[in-house]
């Protein structure tokens, strides 16, 4: 209950500010990135995060489901350390996708 997945409940979910944290397969496509961005914005300040640094594979593999390519963590604690653990990830990587 703490992790939705599919577009439709994402782009829902940024509109009524209920996540903390919007994960996007970076081999998503870009028509579906500019949607969700234009919801994030839609949703109010301050939107949540949007992270794009893993692939639809990595991410269908961490959440268990197939072909993963959208993802909204509720806000809370666990949308919170994920965050920080994704921005200490990207210090390493010197990815910036934050």
């Amino acid at each position: 209950g703490k992790v939705e997945t599919g577009f439709s409940k994402v782009d829902t979910g940024l509109r009524s500010q209920g996540f903390g944290l919007v994960l996007f397969a970076c081999d998503g496509a870009d028509g579906s990135r500019a949607k969700l961005v234009a919801g994030r914005r839609a949703g109010g300040d301050p939107a949540p995060p949007l992270y794009s640094g893993f692939t639809s594979d990595q991410m269908s593999l961490a959440l268990g489901r197939a072909n993963v390519i959208h993802a909204g963590l509720v806000k809370g604690g666990m949308a919170a350390a994920v965050t920080k653990a994704l921005r200490r990830l990207d210090d390493y990587w010197g990815a910036g996708a934050m």
